[in-house]
């Protein structure tokens, strides 16, 4: 009977390994022609629509506290500069935030960035109790982004799309 026990604890163990164990795989170099730098303002009518600090509250604490780390879901404007290894993102000329390719620890964040099979810029972040995905897809001409992002926080999900242009 102990045996059975063995061996179905480590069945079990194993099974939450594996589940644990999930690989990203993204390319840290850019695509040819794939240019973010610039100032992109909001498309708002294109755009998904906020939530408001209270309903986010009323659906968790951890998710409401989580929101504020991802100022791209409210910002109306994005500037953004653009290196070989990195894009520093002005929201609305009040906050900065710096995304280096590959994986880096960020606070209480494990961010890993780089590009899918798609070419689009995808942005992973964990921590202990949140998730958060974002989908950076421009246009064929360059001039149209649109972010998607998810974020998932003590059970609770919000999925958000906004769409910007980029001005001359």
């Amino acid at each position: 009977m102990f045996k059975d026990l063995r061996v179905l604890s480590w069945f079990f163990l194993s099974l939450q390994l594996l589940g644990c164990t999930s690989t990203i795989n993204l390319e840290i170099a850019p695509p040819k022609n794939y240019v973010l730098e610039g100032n992109w303002h909001l498309l708002p009518m294109q755009s998904s629509k906020p939530p408001k600090p209270e309903v986010l509250r009323s659906r968790g604490f951890i998710l409401s506290m989580v929101v504020e780390d991802f100022p791209l879901i409210r910002t109306q404007r994005m500037e953004i500069e653009q290196s070989s290894d990195s894009i520093g993102i002005f929201y609305d000329k009040k906050m900065y935030r710096d995304v280096t390719w590959g994986v880096r620890s960020k606070g209480l964040w494990e961010v890993h960035a780089g590009w899918n099979e798609e070419g689009n810029l995808v942005i992973f972040s964990s921590a202990k109790d949140a998730k958060a995905k974002e989908v950076f897809q421009l246009n064929s001409t360059g001039s149209e982004l649109t972010i998607t992002i998810e974020i998932t926080a003590d059970s609770h999900n919000l999925s958000l799309t906004r769409k910007f242009r980029k001005m001359k």
